[in-house]
């Protein structure tokens, strides 16, 4: 039987893991923390239950066809409730602006804020539908190993305005200044800033939210962890929790396992590794074994922003905010646009899971995180002292607009830094979505699911393409499992 080493046990290890255990391998997940999901781990406090990481789940089909994979059906295993609105913007003076997935309420929503464009809104949104079911679904599920594979797609991405930035694309449809901030935002979900060139791709999140809606797992995103991970166990996969692969062993430049902390090795025919991309090859690998991913080009490739979340508890529920909200800061109302293109406007991203699933908090109360894009380690180092200026900061955006009187209300409380990212999910320079994904940074630009340094050796996970968010991470799996069958 063929044997797989799977380093790190988030979405796309255990995604990576059900696809080989189907296909036959006997596989080994080693994570370094005491529990899976990576990003997406939970941390229970005074009653709470906290998603440490992702919160917008779409792409319910992908997760349909992995579980068909291993025999068994999605809805016998976890429970995806729906959210709607997908999400609310609040604009500094007050206004809110609702994204829905349901057609007729969206074009409502329009109409109330912009009845003069619900033509432009129609065309807007059958191109982008257009554009993710004929080009961006394909592409991400396709190897990008070589120039020509990205080249079949340039039509469709040319056709759509695939090199705009975000937000030129929406203006080509839309004017109303709402509508355009809201639809512009999408790129900053995964990292990206709205007004960089190529960021208008982006676009297609939307068009797959319209096709399967925004789904929240009853318990919580970790309840969908813990069935991918039960899932996998079923088909015989062994995880090893508390195990940090150190380094991966290589011989005649192919990867023959991986080597534990205590000098345990664990002997495979392929090592996939969900770690931070970047992680991989500049600690996992000897540098003899590295050519196209050397020292040279991670130490100077752009990498994403860093994130400050800040999560609490409040002894009161506040019913009239939504379970996904974007605050945008006073900036925003004097033209949006940021000094340099990989900077992003200020805004406070509140996440509300118990609007959906009121039992992650103890009865009448209401559990949240707020999240604000940071800068990573190499801009600031001291986050002991910048973290409570940021708690401070998202304290007061949220209050004043939102959760009037919450200070008095914090039952729990705790926070994640760039230092966190670093310390815990081993992300370089504290990166919260890895190497950055600008345009040369994307697709056949970005490391590859399968190596080209060392043979037997593939890459899943947001740090590959096609990119950050759950949805991408998934189809990284889906990527690998083409490779190897």
């Amino acid at each position: 039987m063929r044997r797989a080493v799977v380093i790190g046990a988030g979405f796309g290890g255990l995604a990576a893991a059900v696809r080989l255990a189907a296909r036959g391998w006997s596989v080994t997940v080693c994570e370094r923390n005491d529990q899976p999901g990576g990003r997406a781990r939970m941390r229970a406090q005074a009653g709470h239950v906290f998603d440490r990481g992702p919160s917008v789940l779409t792409g319910r089909p992908m997760l349909e066809e992995l579980w068909s994979l291993a025999g068994r059906r999605l809805d016998d295993d976890v429970e995806l409730l729906r959210v709607d609105p997908h999400f609310r913007f609040v604009f500094p003076d007050g206004e809110a602006l609702n994204l829905y997935g349901d057609v007729e309420r969206m074009r409502e929503e329009v109409r109330r804020v912009a009845p003069d464009e619900l033509d432009a809104w129609d065309r807007y949104r059958t191109d982008v539908e257009r554009f993710w079911d004929g080009t961006v679904r394909e592409v991400m599920t396709q190897p990008m190993e070589h120039l020509t594979d990205l080249l079949r797609y340039t039509g469709g991405m040319l056709g759509f305005g695939g090199e705009l930035s975000m937000e030129g694309l929406v203006r080509r449809y839309l004017r109303e200044p709402r509508l355009v901030r809201a639809l512009s935002f999408y790129p900053t979900f995964v990292g990206a800033s709205p007004y960089a060139p190529g960021s208008a791709i982006y676009a297609a999140m939307q068009g797959l939210e319209w096709e399967g809606g925004v789904s929240f797992p009853r318990g919580g995103t970790h309840a969908l962890v813990r069935a991918m991970e039960t899932l996998a166990k079923g088909l015989g996969v062994v995880f090893r929790y508390g195990s940090e692969v150190e380094s991966i062993t290589v011989e005649k430049r192919r990867a023959t396992g991986g080597r534990l902390r205590g000098d345990e090795v664990i002997a495979s025919d392929v090592v996939v590794s969900n770690s931070d991309a970047a992680w991989t090859y500049l600690a996992l690998l000897p540098t003899s074994a590295r050519r196209a991913w050397g020292d040279a080009r991670l130490k100077n490739a752009r990498y994403s922003t860093g994130l400050f979340v800040w999560y609490f508890g409040s002894r009161r529920r506040y019913d009239d905010v939504a379970h996904h909200t974007v605050l945008f800061g006073p900036e925003v109302a004097s033209g949006w646009r940021p000094l340099q293109p990989d900077r992003f406007d200020t805004f406070t991203y509140l996440h509300r899971p118990t609007a959906t699933d009121p039992t992650l908090a103890p009865p009448g109360m209401d559990t949240f995180y707020a999240l604000q894009v940071a800068p990573d380690l190499t801009e600031v180092r001291d986050w002991e002292a910048e973290a409570p200026i940021r708690r401070d900061a998202a304290l007061r955006a949220v209050s004043r607009s939102l959760l009037p009187g919450v200070e008095g209300e914090i039952t729990t409380e705790w926070s994640m830094t760039p230092r966190q990212f670093r310390d815990e999910l081993l992300s370089v320079r504290g990166a919260a979505f890895s190497l950055s994904p600008a345009l040369w940074q994307s697709a056949v630009f970005r490391p590859h699911a399968k190596s080209r340094d060392v043979k037997g050796l593939y890459l899943v996970g947001e740090g590959v393409h096609p990119g950050a968010g759950v949805p991408a991470v998934l189809s990284s799996a889906a990527i690998l499992d083409k490779l190897l069958t």
